[in-house]
């Protein structure tokens, strides 16, 4: 008598014997090193692997780059599909001691990405050491498609005076035209300067800012930013930053803001020092296309901020700001793009000047101690390039060994051991009293928009919050979490605007904000 056997399933015993498919679905759940590290394994999943339905995000977040790693592991993995790529670099290994890195980016590795990933849209760096002499904005420029950039506890090194050559990224919006998402977070090294230039990204729509200390540390800067510029940002994040009270009226100046985020992350942390309220500024109207060309805006700083106002040719001389008229009787458009601008004291005599007249128009007119600053910072500029370039000599041939022992597969990201570079800051508790119902006022003109607001860590009261809310009837949800408002002035302001989602919580860790 015959028996039919039965069949059985059959038996996997290693990836190679799933399927492409299969494979690919499995592979789609894996981080960039991971993928890179199974690719390695034997060809059949190398080929797998390179599948660019894989690679339309390549992220390889979760591991330690340097320059040389990019070639060898991140080139062969990109290609046209690819339209976001995050890499991170070695700086928080330095402060554990360990020996420094070579630049994870160069000119040439900008270079290739353009043309390995044409239709490139993000572009993360996070902890990455740049040499700002070696990489210029410019560069960023090869990436024509980008419309999310993200710079995130980066060291830029050897960034430019904003005195002689100005702010480094002077001229963006001429290498960023399709920009719409802007995040620099954690550096320290961007100012308020900077801030006036990023203002000039007519495309920009979302604005990350966050921890970065030196931001609203000086007022005018800050001012002119939101009155002239940023003429379509919708989202804007300005936690851990300097900002005061008097900061909230210049940034809802434009009145669109749809989501604005301020307050401490963690303990209040700002500079001690700040900009003397005794100076004045003046430049160009960039509102003002009409002749005379020599028409300024002269904004004149006092304790409740900036107050604005004209001068024509005739008012110059009265104010004793005669010297104005020759220095910005040239192209108007360059000396906007040039970032033109000029300091003054009350009695109308020039502090310091940011301008690029190649002239040395106003090198006289320059006081003593303007000249000793400049002299001072040109010493500075000069010792730092001398020591980097010894440094790079002495350690060149350290970072191709480097990058070749025990890199082969990306070291892991670890966040136990960096300790941040010291800076010139003073600590408290929550929450922060430069942030308080004294800030209020500044909603009350410009928030018909405001959907979405972060308060948290700020010092709010009860009342302070009603006003607000009288203010801001549009919004959707707000963030009061570590404030002075209490859980009776929180029903009430329900009452108020019951179709806002409020969050109320007394213990906030960062990572939940």
């Amino acid at each position: 008598m015959l028996f039919k056997m039965s069949s059985y399933p059959r038996i996997i015993d290693s990836l190679t014997d799933f399927s492409d498919d299969i494979l690919l679905h499995i592979f789609s759940y894996l981080s960039g090193w991971d993928l890179i590290n199974v690719m390695e394994t034997c060809h059949r999943l190398s080929k797998v692997g390179k599948d660019h339905s894989l690679w339309k995000k390549a992220d390889f977040s979760d591991g330690m780059l340097t320059a040389s790693l990019i070639s060898k592991k991140v080139f062969p993995c990109l290609h046209e599909s690819t339209k976001s790529l995050h890499i991170r670099g070695y700086r928080k290994n330095l402060s554990s001691g360990a020996k420094r890195k070579s630049d994870l980016l160069t000119t040439h590795i900008l270079k290739t990405f353009s043309l390995k990933c044409p239709n490139l849209e993000e572009l993360h760096v996070l902890e990455a050491i740049v040499n700002a002499e070696r990489l210029k904005l410019r560069n960023f420029g090869e990436l024509k498609n980008i419309t999310h950039f993200r710079i995130s506890n980066c060291e830029f090194i050897s960034l430019p005076s904003p005195v002689r050559e100005g702010s480094y990224f002077s001229n963006m919006s001429c290498f960023f035209q399709n920009i719409e998402n802007l995040e620099i977070s954690f550096c320290n090294w961007i100012t308020d300067y900077d801030l006036m230039v990023l203002s000039k990204l007519d495309t920009l729509k979302s604005l990350c800012l966050k921890c970065d200390l030196k931001i609203g540390y000086t007022i005018v800067y800050l001012s002119i930013s939101f009155r002239f510029g940023f003429k379509n940002l919708e989202s804007l994040d300005l936690r851990g930053t300097s900002l005061r009270d008097n900061d909230v009226s210049s940034i809802m100046l434009s009145g669109k803001l749809k989501s604005l985020s301020i307050g401490p992350i963690g303990c209040v942390r700002r500079f001690s020092d700040s900009i003397d309220d005794g100076l004045n500024l003046i430049i160009p109207d960039p509102f003002r296309k009409e002749e005379p060309p020599q028409q300024v805006v002269v904004i004149n700083m006092g304790p409740n901020g900036p107050n604005w106002r004209h001068a024509d040719e005739e008012e110059l001389d009265t104010l004793g700001l005669h010297w104005v008229k020759k220095g910005l009787n040239r192209n108007r458009e360059a000396a906007l793009k040039e970032d033109e601008h000029y300091f003054f004291c009350k009695e109308g005599k020039l502090i310091r000047a940011r301008q690029q007249n190649k002239t040395g128009e106003f090198s006289q007119t320059q006081n003593k101690n303007s000249n000793k600053r400049k002299e001072t910072e040109c010493y500075e500029h000069e010792k730092a390039s001398k020591r980097l370039k010894s440094e790079e000599e002495n350690i060149s041939n350290e970072e191709l060994s480097s990058d070749e022992e025990g890199e082969e597969t990306g070291e892991k990201y670890s966040n136990d051991n960096f300790v941040e570079s010291s800076i010139n800051c003073k600590e408290s508790t929550l929450p922060d009293s430069f942030l308080s119902d004294s800030m209020v006022h500044g909603f009350r003109d410009h928030s018909n928009n405001l959907e979405h607001l972060i308060l948290a860590g700020c010092a709010i009261t009860n009342n302070g919050l009603f006003d607000l809310l009288q203010y801001t009837l549009s919004l959707k949800y707000l963030d009061i979490s570590d404030t002075y408002v209490t859980n009776e002035g929180l029903h009430e302001a329900q009452t108020l605007l019951p179709n806002c989602k409020f969050v109320l919580n007394k213990v906030q860790t960062p990572e939940t904000r």
